[in-house]
């Protein structure tokens, strides 16, 4: 699995601006065209690290990444990028003017005068759509997930590390779920939230849904169309690989057969509680902040609360 950082960052205008959003864009290094700051995130560094990295070599900018607006996870072609949105840490800070290995250089710009200037010089061609396309769904007011949404981290020492940047790392993908219905939470009868790992030679387990439509069938209950929400996803890199984590809740149709209804008097698995706490207080996003890649950019709808 190769990691991918993207940074959409948003400049802070002066209180009395007016006009459209600017964003950053980068002249791509060997004349690959404008584009956004990304890359692979280097063994040894934490996905949020390596991405904020990416766009301070590329265009000059240290971003304070807000949040996320989708992670695209594939598990059956090896990629996820971690698409971040960002504005600079220092608004007074001017984006790279100068040509290196990196970039040609970079500015911040707005989604019409990138699209328009695209048409009319060869020199100004876009490498790819994605700054177009993530900035048109902030500009009409799409929104972007919680910092703690997404949880990265390296937990091991960067001498040992058996990988490298491009070819990625083997990546192991787990997720716990949990079960309403009706208002009450369900679990496994050791006090433990429902727990599956990820089959990434399946090709259909390239959409998140599918991951839970599997576990629902194991444990006998039918998911509420279109009720599948996410409260938060763990990435740690290590040495030898990585491993991601994904927190869902999902509401059911029917109490589930092979789980039991959690009560005052059944002893919950310490670690789920925790967990079980996280959904209930954070926001519950669709999930389409969760997406398979390509290039159709969806608006986050307004994130639920557990009730």
């Amino acid at each position: 699995m190769s990691n991918f950082g993207v940074v959409v960052c948003r400049k802070i205008q002066d209180e009395n601006y007016t006009g459209p959003n600017e964003w950053l864009a980068v002249d791509e290094s060997k004349n690959r065209g404008w584009w956004l700051p990304a890359g692979y995130i280097d063994p040894g560094e934490p996905v949020s690290v390596g991405t904020a990295r990416e766009s301070i070599e590329e265009a000059g900018i240290d971003p304070n990444l807000l949040g996320i607006l989708r992670i695209e996870v594939n598990v059956h072609n090896g990629r996820c990028r971690f698409v971040y949105f960002a504005e600079p840490r220092d608004p007074t800070q001017l984006p790279k003017d100068f040509v290196d290995k990196e970039s040609n250089g970079a500015e911040f710009i707005t989604i019409q005068k990138l699209v328009e200037r695209s048409r009319k010089k060869l020199k100004h061609k876009l490498r790819g759509l994605e700054l177009v396309h993530f900035g048109t769904v902030v500009d009409n007011g799409g929104l972007w997930s919680q910092p703690n949404f997404l949880c990265t981290t390296f937990d091991d020492t960067p001498e040992n590390i058996t990988w490298a940047r491009h070819t990625g790392c083997q990546t192991g993908f787990i997720f716990k779920t949990v079960v309403v219905h009706n208002g009450a939470i369900y679990l496994t009868r050791n006090g433990e939230l429902p727990e599956s790992t990820v089959n990434g030679n399946e090709r259909d387990n390239q959409l998140v849904q599918n991951w839970l439509a599997i576990q629902s069938d194991q444990y006998n209950y039918t998911i509420l169309p279109e009720s599948e929400r996410v409260a938060r996803v763990w990435h740690s890199m290590r040495d030898n690989g990585a491993y991601m984590g994904f927190l869902f809740l999902v509401r059911t149709e029917n109490p589930p057969l092979e789980l039991v209804r959690m009560e005052e008097n059944i002893m919950v698995d310490e670690a789920d509680s925790v967990l079980i706490d996280i959904a209930k207080t954070n926001d519950l996003w669709n999930l389409c902040i969760l997406h398979p890649g390509g290039m159709k950019v969806v608006a986050n709808p307004e994130p639920e609360r557990f009730s």
